[in-house]
């Protein structure tokens, strides 16, 4: 459970529209955070909590991003 409350954590503080910025920086930590959110969802889904990472991911997600 302590792994679902992590990914939350990632998920809600997510930069959904990183690839809208204009400083490469900020391009550049939100593109990491998106690959650090993929792979802790694969290795939820391989614990068997795929389900709840994916009603996390819908809860957080604005309409239109990514």
């Amino acid at each position: 459970m302590d792994d679902l409350i992590e990914f939350e954590k990632l998920v809600a503080n997510h930069d959904w529209y990183f690839n809208y910025s204009d400083d490469s920086r900020a391009y550049d930590r939100g593109r990491k955070q998106q690959v650090a959110i993929r792979v802790m969802r694969t290795n939820l889904e391989n614990q068997g909590l795929g389900e709840e990472a994916d009603a996390i991911f819908k809860k957080y997600q604005p309409k239109g991003a990514y």
